[in-house]
């Protein structure tokens, strides 16, 4: 998962091309299965309407990182 962009704020990752972050983390194998939306970018601001390298994202469903928890179970989504 990429970094959080703005801490406490909408956000929860900031998109990253998934083989950067495999190499990065030294992985054997990753998936790249969550869904996630476009926050708002500043509060007040619009959400971007399409993908943006390194921009905001809200994970949809359940995120867990080495043990800790980044976003939290969704059931109106598919999470594995």
């Amino acid at each position: 998962m990429g970094k959080d962009p703005d801490g406490e704020g909408p956000a929860e990752a900031s998109l990253s091309d998934p083989k950067r972050l495999a190499n990065a983390g030294h992985l054997i194998a990753g998936v790249n299965a969550n869904a996630w939306s476009n926050p708002p970018e500043r509060e007040g601001g619009e959400a971007p309407q399409t993908y943006q390298l390194d921009g905001y994202a809200d994970a949809l469903g359940w995120v867990l990182v080495d043990g800790v928890e980044k976003s939290p179970v969704d059931s109106s989504v598919w999470s594995f």
